[in-house]
């Protein structure tokens, strides 16, 4: 049910807008605009309708009224159709009566005796005679009017040159048959309009004979009574089918033809039609000095005849009550039109003239005069409309002081908001050029900007903590840095030192198995070189002794360097565990930065509430303008902010990119030095054989020396002891030859990891030269510190 509601009002709705557009588009723009003038063509439209209501109602009153009197028209009509009817009828029973009494084969003098004692005696006045025929013989056997028509042929009877002698009846050439009677057509005979009734008397039918008995009847002296009740401009006539005059109740026309005769316009409709009112103009109402030249003819047939009743009225007399109706409701609505316009046109100029004075003080309120007098002694809607005037006048005025007050509040506050945006301003520019020190003061009138100031200062207390503490972990990183290059330094250098005195050693064991060779090859010579062989044996010994020196300070430098080695692991191990905490800090950076972006962005928005506000409460005035300005400030500010933010975003980029790959190169050093630490140490182990062989090597020099004395007796002994110093010799000359190789290999090994070394310490210091231009000095390292052994 609500749909189908809520249906229904949508298409109220749709017609009354279209209704209205319609309107719209028909009502010229200039009576649309006037009140007076909607109103007065309201007006004429209301007119319009009441004068049209008043004339439908009229008409259909006064149709009423003329139906009702044609009603009666045709009943009285009826009745006297009715009358003549009866009259009709009557005649019909006295022929018939007569004709039973009359013998067909009585003698003349028997008919009439008959006809004038008794059947004569028993008429009707207005029966003047009745004739007895003889069909066979077609002449009058008798008669009680004219004895001279007795033996008369019909035919002379009819056709009678003598005026008013000439009789219809006898003109009929077929007389009705037994059981029926006829009547003859309206004829004029003495001066006497007549008709004639005929019946049969005998058995036969007219093909046969026969006699027939005639009765005739003056209509002007038959007293039916028609128009009896016409009025003083009204009468009332019986025309037959020619058009001639059976009856006529002002005794003017009997037996003449009617006006027009049979081809009139009444008599045909009459004719045709069988009861009916019609209203006609030029016609018998001349002739009969009636009061109009209109007339109103009703008709009504006349059963049994060709007859028909013509009631001819004045319209007036008729339908004088319809033509009063008609009247006082033709006065009544133009008697309510005027009142209505009366009305109409008062209520107009009144409520025009009020709406137009309302008009004139709603434009003064409108031009800035809010002093306007609206008091009205109308109670009406008129009135009320001037009292929500007067309401509308005391608001705007209230409303204006209230916006006046908002404005200075509104000014003192941009002023504050001035002076609290230049100060976060000149904060923002320390920040934004490396001073982390600065912050904002938050006391401040307006609670967002001092939420501005707290968020500004809690976003800078964790981003300068997180730059102090980028900056502590890039120290950390340089000082771990140059501590591994000074110890891949020095091992280096122990390396190459080691190298050398392995390479003098490999180069010594050559030189001594070659001198064993030549000693192998001299022993016989032994005893003649004997003083050559001590001097010999004085250099090996020293030699041999520095050799086992030698051998002792690189077996020395290779556990140095081993431990080097460790403590390069371990620094590399600590330098990633830092590099990843480091990225970890940069992450926490990134959502610090994400932070400054969403305090640059929530800036923004303030900025813009601030336009928005400056827009409602200063309109054009001068605070409002500056309250924008100070808003276009704080926004600029935003901007500057979200630069910084993403400069940073972009520096810690770059130093997580550096990082990474730092990372990667300290993984790769610490996987070589993990490969070169074996090396080194079989280094070590070599070391610390040629350092045992050379101690041998010594320990058997310094025999020889000792035994020189005996060599002359000893030589057969010498000579394997020189077979095994030969072979002792290539041995260590062979290990000498590891020993070099393996120390080539940890010194190149060791300038990769210095290299390493040296790219990560140029990335540390670059990471502390971006973090350098940050002023934080607030916070201490809270980084575990690198052990400087």
């Amino acid at each position: 049910m609500s749909d189908d509601g809520a249906t229904t009002d949508d298409a109220r709705s749709d017609d009354g807008g279209r209704l209205l557009a319609l309107s719209r588009t028909i009502v010229p723009e200039r009576i649309r605009r006037s009140y007076a003038l909607k109103f007065g063509m309201w007006f004429v439209v209301l007119t319009i309708i009441v004068g049209v209501a008043g004339l439908g109602a009229t008409s259909f009153i006064a149709d009423g009224a003329t139906g009702d009197a044609n009603q009666d028209l045709l009943g009285v009509t009826s009745q006297t159709a009715n009358s003549i009817e009866n009259w009709n009828d009557r005649n019909h029973n006295l022929v018939e009566i007569v004709a039973r009494n009359v013998d067909e084969n009585a003698t003349y003098t028997h008919v009439e005796r008959e006809l004038e004692s008794e059947s004569l005696a028993a008429m009707p006045a207005y029966v003047t005679g009745i004739h007895y025929v003889d069909l066979d013989a077609e002449r009058v056997l008798a008669s009680t009017t004219d004895r001279n028509e007795v033996g008369e042929r019909l035919a002379s009877v009819a056709s009678s040159t003598t005026p008013n002698s000439r009789q219809a009846w006898a003109a009929e050439s077929n007389y009705a048959f037994e059981g029926t009677t006829g009547v003859s057509d309206v004829y004029t005979h003495d001066d006497t309009t007549k008709v004639a009734y005929y019946r049969r008397v005998s058995n036969a039918t007219a093909a046969d004979g026969g006699r027939a008995l005639v009765v005739v009847a003056d209509l002007e002296a038959a007293d039916i009574g028609i128009g009896s009740d016409a009025s003083e401009d009204g009468f009332v006539q019986v025309v037959d089918e020619d058009g001639v005059v059976a009856f006529d109740e002002r005794d003017r026309r009997y037996g003449k033809a009617y006006y027009g005769g049979a081809s009139s316009a009444v008599v045909e409709t009459a004719q045709s039609s069988t009861a009916g009112v019609n209203r006609y103009s030029a016609s018998p109402a001349v002739e009969y000095a009636l009061s109009t030249d209109e007339y109103l003819v009703a008709h009504e047939r006349v059963d049994g005849t060709n007859w028909v009743v013509l009631r001819h009225e004045n319209p007036a007399s008729v339908y004088g009550f319809a033509s009063s109706v008609e009247r006082l409701g033709l006065v009544g609505t133009i008697s309510l039109v005027f009142v209505v316009g009366v009305f109409a046109t008062t209520l107009s100029l009144r409520t025009s003239r009020s709406i137009d004075r309302l008009k004139r003080k709603a434009r003064r309120v409108e031009d800035g005069d809010l002093d306007v007098d609206f008091s009205t002694a109308r109670v009406d809607s008129i009135g009320q409309l001037y009292g929500a005037f007067d309401a509308t006048q005391r608001s705007l005025r209230e409303q204006i002081r209230r916006a006046e007050a908002a404005r200075d509040d509104a000014e003192q506050l941009n002023e504050h908001l001035e002076r609290k945006v230049s100060a976060y301003s000149e904060v923002m520019q320390a920040t934004s050029d490396g001073d982390l020190t600065r912050r904002m003061d938050p006391e401040s009138e307006n609670e967002a900007m001092s939420t501005i100031a707290e968020e500004f200062n809690d976003m800078m207390t964790d981003f300068e903590r997180a730059v102090v503490e980028l900056q502590s972990f890039a120290s950390d990183v340089a000082a771990a840095s140059d501590r591994v290059n000074e110890n891949v330094d020095e091992v280096d250098t122990a390396s190459r030192r080691v190298t050398e005195a392995i390479q003098k050693i490999s180069d010594g064991a050559e030189e001594q198995n070659a001198r064993f060779q030549d000693v192998s090859a001299e022993v016989d010579e032994l005893s003649s070189t004997t003083e050559e062989i001590a001097s010999t044996s004085s250099e090996v010994a020293d030699l041999a002794e520095r050799t086992a020196e030698t051998g002792r300070e690189g077996r020395e430098a290779a556990e140095a360097a081993i431990e080097s080695v460790e403590e390069i692991e371990q620094g590399a191990s600590n330098a990633v565990a830092e590099i990843e905490r480091l990225d970890d800090e940069m992450e926490k950076v990134d959502e610090l930065v994400a932070v400054i972006s969403d305090l640059a962005h929530q800036t923004n928005m303030l900025a813009l509430n601030a336009n928005i506000e400056a827009s409602r409460g200063g309109g054009g005035d001068e605070g409002g303008e500056g309250f924008s300005v100070v808003a276009g400030q704080i926004k600029e500010f935003a901007a500057e902010s979200k630069e910084a933010a993403a400069d940073i975003e972009a520096s810690l980029e770059q130093i997580r990119e550096q990082a990474d790959a730092a990372v990667d190169e300290v993984k790769g050093a610490s996987a070589r030095i993990a490969e070169n630490e074996q090396s080194v140490r079989d280094a070590a182990a070599a070391l610390e054989d040629v350092a045992d062989y050379a101690e041998q090597t010594n320990d058997g020099v310094q025999e020889i020396t000792e035994s020189t004395q005996y060599q002359a007796r000893s030589t057969e002994e010498i000579v394997p002891m020189v077979d095994d110093a030969a072979r002792i010799s290539e041995r260590t000359s062979e290990e000498s030859e590891t020993a070099a190789a393996a120390a080539e290999e940890q010194t190149a090994a060791l300038t990769e990891v210095s290299e390493s070394m040296s790219s990560l310490a140029a990335t540390a210091e670059e990471l502390d030269q971006e973090l350098g231009r940050f002023e934080a000095s607030k916070f201490e390292r809270a980084m575990p510190a690198a052990d400087d052994d």
